[in-house]
This record gives structure tokens, C-alpha cells and sequence, in this order.
């Protein structure tokens, strides 16, 4: 019996299935690619989007919370105003507190009753000039 010899043997050449890429598998990995591109893109700009929101919220709860201070100690300079009609400082105090909320006309009508308490005050003349009065 002879035995072949390894030069003699032929192999079968199957290597080339499985590097050649076919224009079918090219387009199979670009859509891969591109689904996984696209995804990746949205999850990015969503959790992005997320951070913004959730900054927003803290900023806005911040904010709450901080013109709910002043609306209580605008309710107290308000009690003490109503106990004491001739306390110049009550009825500035208001003024500055509304100005605060942004309820400028409230704001110049404090400023004006404290001004006609005393009319020499330097800070009311001071924040009549930043309200406009």
C-alpha cells in the first residue's frame, strides 16, 4: 500500500467563503453599522436631553423655594406695617421684598409711603432711582 504524500494531497479551498465579503454581507454589516450608529446617536442625545431636564428641575426647585422664603417674610414686614403705620423701615422692606417677585407697581407704592415718612431716607432715594420713581 502506498501512502500519499502531503505534497500529493489536495485540500479543499473553503477559506475563501469566509474572508470574501459579497457585495449581500457588505450591505448586511453597513446596515449593522448604521443601526447601531443611529441608535447609539439617539441614546447619546436622550440622556443628554435627560441631564438638561433634570438641571431644570433643580434650578426651578431652587427658585420655589427661594421666592417662598421671600413671600414669607413679605407676609411678616406686611403684619409688622399694619402694627406699626409710621415704621419707615417696614414699608421699605416691603418694597425692596416686592421688587424681589417682580411686582415693580407694589414695589413703587411701598417705596412711595416710605418716602412720605421720611423724604431724606438715602437708601429709599437710592432704590427709587433702580425702580424708576
Amino acid at each position: 500500500m502506498n501512502r500519499p504524500v502531503l505534497s500529493d494531497l489536495q485540500f479543499p479551498n473553503i477559506s475563501r467563503s469566509f474572508t470574501e465579503l459579497t457585495r449581500e454581507r457588505k450591505l448586511f454589516y453597513f446596515k449593522i453599522f448604521a443601526f447601531s450608529f443611529v441608535t447609539t446617536f439617539l441614546l447619546v442625545s436622550i440622556m443628554l436631553r435627560g441631564y438638561e431636564l433634570f438641571e431644570g428641575f433643580q434650578i426651578l426647585h431652587v427658585a420655589s423655594a427661594q421666592r417662598q422664603e421671600v413671600e414669607t417674610e413679605r407676609g411678616y414686614w406686611q403684619e409688622v406695617a399694619k402694627k406699626h403705620p409710621g415704621y419707615r423701615d417696614a414699608y421699605f422692606k416691603l418694597a425692596v421684598l416686592s421688587y424681589q417677585l417682580g411686582e415693580k407697581e407694589q414695589a413703587k407704592g411701598y417705596l412711595q409711603e416710605a418716602m412720605t415718612i421720611d423724604r431724606n431716607f438715602k437708601e429709599g432715594l437710592d432704590f427709587a432711582k433702580k425702580v424708576g420713581l
